[in-house]
């Protein structure tokens, strides 16, 4: 098992990061919230990592904090969630919120998040609850607190310049998508909108 990595950020994507150790690129899967507060190009980093194996995918999922690998590790442990929708968990909520939503067992706050429907946010309520009581003591449980559109379009903006583009082409195209008012749930959506537009596609 690989327990971390430490290495230089090569590059860094809207859903992993490439870290250079002695010349071999780690493609490894993060967080949103893990990927857009990376240092830029060239930075050293450690993150803590959860080697994943099936027999049709092998992958490296990689986390700034030990509490982020332990909730990871513990979503995975409940039916129907793959990596793929622990990773969109801690996206949008961090490992104290999530605490606080499971504890509260505020099942809504759990189906707002894509991939999660009303049973399985049920089942994690039922089967983490108890575990999440003893996980992070000493994080302080607290109401989850929605993200104002403005603050989402923030974020974006933040995140599209790490990825490389200029300042002109991310505040036409957030302008254009403020614009057309549609519900921008999170900012990984509007993250991906504003690629496309800025692509022209």
């Amino acid at each position: 098992m690989i327990a971390y990595i430490k290495g230089d950020v090569f590059e860094i994507s809207t859903e992993y990061v490439v870290l250079d150790v002695n010349q071999i690129g780690y493609k490894v899967y993060m967080p949103y919230r893990s990927l857009v507060s990376l240092p830029p190009k060239g930075e050293s980093i450690l993150v803590h990592t959860y080697f994943y194996v099936r027999e049709d995918i092998m992958a490296l999922y990689g986390f700034m904090g030990k509490e982020e690998l332990d909730a990871f590790e513990l979503l995975l442990e409940i039916p129907k969630i793959g990596p793929k929708v622990a990773l969109g968990i801690l996206s949008t909520y961090d490992p104290s919120q999530l605490k606080s939503i499971i504890v509260n067992e505020d099942v809504p706050s759990l189906t707002a998040i894509p991939g999660i429907g009303k049973k399985t946010g049920q089942r994690m309520v039922l089967e983490l609850a108890e575990k999440m009581k003893k996980f992070m003591p000493q994080a302080a449980v607290k109401d989850r607190e929605g993200i104002p559109a403005d603050d989402i379009f923030i974020e974006a903006k933040e995140a599209l310049s790490v990825l490389g583009y200029s300042d002109k082409e991310i505040d036409e195209a957030l302008r254009q998508l403020k614009k057309e008012e549609k519900d921008h749930s999170t900012s990984e959506e509007l993250i991906r909108r504003a690629m496309r537009y800025i692509k022209g596609e």
